[in-house]
């Protein structure tokens, strides 16, 4: 287990958060929930999205875990996805990691926000 095993860990028993992955700005995958496999590809153009000045965000959908997401709410590097299955997910970018929290439709995807939103703060703060 990784050190970056344990954010993944403390964001997924906040059982808010249903799966997560950290991630570098370059789509590799320092840390991930088991059974949670989005493809680089997937990654690296969400990232590519949420750098992009909120007036050049064009794209309609992204996918992730090969399922279709819209926006629904996106600024300062971070992006709001729903699904028409009702999961949804949060990804924010800190200085050089992209963290993503996936909250199905049992959870609130509001609280799932906030704990992805906390572990960004605290990487940001560690120069991450």
């Amino acid at each position: 287990m990784s050190g970056w095993d344990a954010y993944i860990t403390n964001l997924l028993n906040t059982g808010f958060v249903d799966q997560a992955i950290i991630t570098g700005h370059d789509g590799n995958t320092w840390a991930k929930s088991s059974n949670f496999n989005p493809s680089q590809n997937e990654i690296k153009l969400l990232i590519s999205w949420l750098q992009k000045p909120t007036n050049e965000k064009t794209t309609h959908f992204l996918k992730l875990c090969n399922k279709i997401y819209l926006p629904i709410k996106y600024s300062n590097k971070t992006g709001v996805f729903k699904c028409d299955d009702q999961s949804s997910f949060i990804a924010k970018l800190t200085n050089q990691t992209c963290v993503i929290g996936v909250a199905n439709e049992t959870i609130v995807d509001q609280r799932c926000n906030e704990e992805v939103r906390k572990i960004c703060a605290y990487l940001k703060k560690a120069n991450f």
